[in-house]
């Protein structure tokens, strides 16, 4: 019997077989769909070839994806088929895609002008991800056929895998930003430890922000007195000039000292160009150094752009790095200043006129172009500290100074040349020339006002360059005929006294090359000391050259404490000795100590220099009878503050006169000059360390485990140097190390320091590259020498397996193998991303099971020491 299908049960079966066929085709389309969407690498490829397939699927003219993102509330469309320029920047204010933001599911909607398109049905689908990432998809037809179920379910699924897309490239593209960004401030922070020459550093800073903000201007300009801007570095195309909108923003952020965000405008038309060119948005924010604003740096861009807040925190980054390399800058030129200037007088000092004029005798050899030396002495300045006191001397010394150099021209030189001895340095000039205004500065030198109205008068030599002329014979040159004019003034005046004779008698000859060579040594020594950066290797230094080099018997050097009570730094001779050095001396002396300790009273109460006769100092000024020694006391300024003084003693049957006095108040300046320049540099050595400190907290806001790191590894690395018996100096570098050993860190991208799962072998690469790195960070500062040995090696092992030179054993220095021991456990007590932190008691287990391979024992046995220490001064917390 066979059987037989009635004809609805074949018009079923067509049916079921047709909505099954379309079922497949709507998934294999779906899957079509998301495997593009997948496949793309950014978020414009998602979005253009969700446009495509849609419109082809669905038979629509019209589909856009549009987006809002992190710290955006408008929307912007970033694909679409079916719209015109125009039409898609109105698409993103529609009110009916700003509704579909709000929507839980697709909605389809009918209308005559949808979205004032001219379409008859749209279909839009939200979608809605992390951190403020939402999307809408929109699908329009111009012709009357409304969206179906299955249609509306097929655009449902694809939003989804759409959105998932895009929230893929979006983060991929955010963290490449960041990383870039991240590199941008670590090639930043090398350029600052790089070079001390701020006009350098910026222009580096400008590249690397053109660069990280992707900007078509950046411009760096220093505020100058009265407000007015000075373009230092910059992108070329905003070194010429500011608009007037650029110049009215920094003007705005140099007032507020913050960051400002200037909206688009339309700058002015250079002169008979027509129409000005229109510009986008400007971010500037303040440099500042020395507690104010000293600069602004300004980002600017030619098109639409939008500025985000973690632009304006880039930004104020980068300019710490200026502040920094401006303050770093400043430092150093008050160094080197402070050691080529003579601190009373603000002219060159000795040897940093020596080295101008060895300079112009190598000039004047390659262009045989001459040059003349004037020295000029002031005559009876003696007088003037015996009968008016130091200070008034030192004014009157300040006062002639600043006559000369506005006698002469801008490219002269002029430098104390001794104790009343100055010199001149005339490039490319002729005798006339030379002689003309060398009487121009003795008419200047005389119209000084001197204390108590008493008439200024000055003797001069003039010296001419010869070829094969060396320093000294120019010099030597000038000082006889500055000595010649002295001798035939007084012939002239009738006043040829004894003193006179004596110069041109045998004996008097003996006296004046006595005192060259006093003067040269003096300068000798002044050369010496301004290669010295230390306190006390400069007392000391000066000490010695006063008894072996230019003959004193007895001499000291005295630091003037509270009250103006002595303090003895060193000394040379046995009775100076005598007095014991690094403490107060004690009045209980007698003989030459008591002289010298009265006479640096009375120096210091007087602030002048003291000249007296036998062991009492207090008798009255003047050459020491030769039957009762001397002793001579000068006053040290530092920086215009009495800072102390030297004392000197000469015992029976020596004399110390006037060429005397003057040689010691030579010492006495060289000395001030050189410690104003030691306290200069360690102010600069200083701001260097707290940049690298900067750089350390700016790790440790970059890398989540390091919050709250640094200090508590230096403060236990200094115990644990301490229970291993290192001394202050040993364990002052140790707690810079410590502090500073992750510097290197700013270099690797937060992507892997924050990193869950294990690290590729290109990301391991990465971080062990963070101790060199430190190292080349830190080589700016020349102290910090052997932290940065320290913080090169913190990462070798004990058994040589370590990086980044692979050392072993006592081959690594103590420093680092504390460093590594005490990093380690701190990492193992801390929460990381990758693991929970460990208990204190199987934190040391750890230790003892690696000591011997990867640790140094005793550094082991010495922190678990500290750590048992602890535990019983304060019992640990589980």
């Amino acid at each position: 019997m066979s059987s037989s299908r009635s004809p609805s049960d074949s018009a079923a079966s067509g049916v079921e077989r047709d909505a099954n066929a379309r079922l497949f085709a709507a998934a294999s389309r779906r899957a079509q769909i998301v495997a593009l969407v997948n496949s793309a690498q950014t978020g414009g490829e998602v979005a253009r070839a969700t446009v495509d397939q849609l419109c082809e699927a669905l038979e629509a003219e019209i589909a856009f994806v549009a987006v809002t993102r992190r710290y955006h509330t408008e929307l912007e469309v970033i694909g679409a088929i079916g719209l015109t320029a125009a039409a898609t920047v109105a698409l993103a204010h529609d009110p009916l895609c700003r509704a579909a933001l709000r929507a839980a599911r697709a909605e389809a909607r009918t209308g005559t002008d949808l979205l004032n398109l001219g379409l008859r049905h749209v279909l839009l689908s939200p979608w809605r991800g992390p951190a403020r990432l939402q999307a809408v998809i929109g699908i329009g037809r111009l012709y009357d056929e409304p969206f179906d179920r299955a249609e509306i379910a097929l655009v449902e699924a694809v939003t989804s895998s759409v959105g998932h897309a895009l929230e893929r490239t979006w983060l991929s593209a955010e963290r490449e930003r960041h990383i870039a960004r991240q590199a941008a401030l670590a090639r930043a922070a090398k350029a600052l430890s790089a070079s001390l020459v701020p006009e350098e550093v910026l222009q580096k800073l400008s590249s690397e922000v053109s660069a990280a903000l992707e900007a078509d201007e950046v411009v760096v300009c220093r505020v100058q007195d009265g407000g007015e801007l000075q373009i230092v570095a910059g992108t070329a195309a905003a070194r010429a000039a500011l608009d007037a909108p650029q110049e009215s923003l920094c003007r705005r952020v140099a007032r507020a000292g913050r960051p400002l965000i200037g909206e688009p405008s339309i700058a002015a038309p250079a002169a008979g160009r027509g129409r000005g060119r229109r510009c986008g948005p400007a971010l500037a924010a303040p440099i500042r150094a020395h507690g104010r604003v000293e600069g602004v740096v300004l980002v600017a861009y030619c098109s639409e752009h939008r500025i985000e807040p973690d632009d304006v925190e880039l930004l104020t980054a980068f300019t710490e790095f200026a502040g920094m390399a401006w303050r770093n800058a400043a430092d150093h030129a008050a160094a080197r200043r402070a050691a080529e200037l003579d601190s009373l007088t603000g002219c060159l000092n000795h040897g940093a006129f020596q080295d101008r004029l060895r300079e112009e005798i190598a000039r004047a050899d390659r262009t045989a172009q001459g040059f003349a030396l004037v020295l000029l002495d002031l005559d009876e300045f003696k007088a003037v500290n015996d009968t008016l006191g130091h200070l008034a001397g030192d004014a009157l010394l300040r006062d002639v100074a600043d006559g000369l150099r506005e006698s002469v021209r801008p490219y002269d030189h002029v430098g104390r040349y001794g104790g009343d001895e100055f010199a001149l340095l005339l490039p490319a000039t002729g005798e006339d020339a030379a002689r003309r205004l060398t009487e121009r500065v003795l008419a200047v030198t005389a119209a000084v006002d001197a204390p108590s109205g008493a008439a200024v008068s000055a003797s001069a030599g003039v010296a001419y360059w010869r070829p094969g002329d060396t320093a000294d014979a120019l010099i030597e040159r000038a000082d006889r005929a500055m000595l010649g004019m002295k001798q035939d003034r007084r012939r002239r005046a009738g006043r040829a006294d004894a003193d006179a004779g004596r110069e041109r008698a045998p004996g008097g000859e003996r006296r004046e090359r006595r005192r060259r060579r006093g003067l040269a040594g003096a300068a000798s020594l002044g050369t010496r000391l301004s290669g010295l950066l230390d306190q006390r290797a400069i007392v000391e230094t000066a000490i010695f050259e006063l008894a072996a080099s230019l003959g004193y018997e007895d001499c000291l050097v005295v630091r003037l404490g509270a009250g103006d009570r002595p303090v003895l730094l060193a000394a040379a001779g046995d009775d100076a000795r005598e007095l014991g050095e690094g403490g107060a001396p004690r009045q209980s002396h007698r003989g030459p100590a008591a002289a010298m300790l009265a006479g640096v009273a009375r120096a210091a109460r007087e602030r002048r220099t003291v000249l007296a006769a036998g062991a009492d100092a207090s008798a009255a000024t003047g050459a020491a009878a030769q039957n009762g020694g001397a002793t001579l006391s000068v006053p040290v300024y530092v920086d215009g503050e009495l800072w102390g003084a030297i004392a000197v003693h000469a015992g029976c049957g020596s004399v110390l006169d006037d060429d005397d006095a003057r040689l010691v108040q030579s010492v006495s300046d060289y000395l001030g000059t050189a410690l104003r320049t030691a306290q200069l540099y360690q102010q600069f050595e200083q701001h260097h360390v707290a940049t690298a400190a900067a750089l350390a907290a700016a790790l440790e806001r970059k890398d989540a485990g390091t919050t709250d790191h640094t200090l508590s590894i230096a403060d236990l690395a200094v115990a644990v140097g301490t229970e291993m018996g290192l001394d202050a100096e040993r364990l002052r570098v140790l707690r810079h190390a410590a502090i500073l050993h992750d510097i290197g860190k700013i270099a690797v991208p937060n992507a892997i320091l924050d990193k869950a799962g294990p690290l590729t072998a290109d990301e391991l690469a990465a971080v062990r590259r963070h101790p060199v790195v430190g190292e080349q960070i830190l080589q700016a500062v020349p102290s910090l020498s052997d932290v940065r040995e320290i913080v090169r090696h913190d990462h070798e092992r004990w058994d040589g397996g370590g990086y980044p030179d692979g050392l072993r054993g006592e081959q690594i220095p103590l420093g680092s193998r504390i460093v590594m021991v005490v990093d380690a456990y701190h990492a193992m007590r801390s929460d990381r991303p990758y693991r929970a932190r460990l208990r204190p008691g199987d934190a040391r287990a750890e230790l003892r099971r690696h000591a011997g391979t990867q640790f140094d024992p005793a550094v082991v046995d010495a922190l678990l020491d500290v750590l048992d220490r602890q535990d019983q001064a304060e019992p640990a917390l589980a």
